[in-house]
């Protein structure tokens, strides 16, 4: 049950966070009438990545405990 919820509030600040990158850089394209399409999205993969990283990195040592119980 503990893990669920973990993984709600995980799955709800990803979430949070990519809603705000998104807004963040449709409103930098709107600022800059120059940036091209490829570069926002360029922009907004880097930033998801950014945000991923230590969301994957927690799961990732998790999954590890999990095959050491079993």
């Amino acid at each position: 049950m503990v893990q669920i919820l973990v993984n709600l509030l995980i799955f709800a600040v990803w979430l949070g966070l990519t809603a705000a990158l998104t807004v963040g850089v449709a409103t930098l394209g709107q600022d800059n009438p120059g940036m091209s399409g490829g570069a926002a999205f360029g922009l907004w993969l880097a930033g998801e990545l950014v945000i991923l990283a230590p969301f994957i990195r927690v799961l990732w040592r998790d999954r590890a405990l999990d095959f050491e119980r079993h």
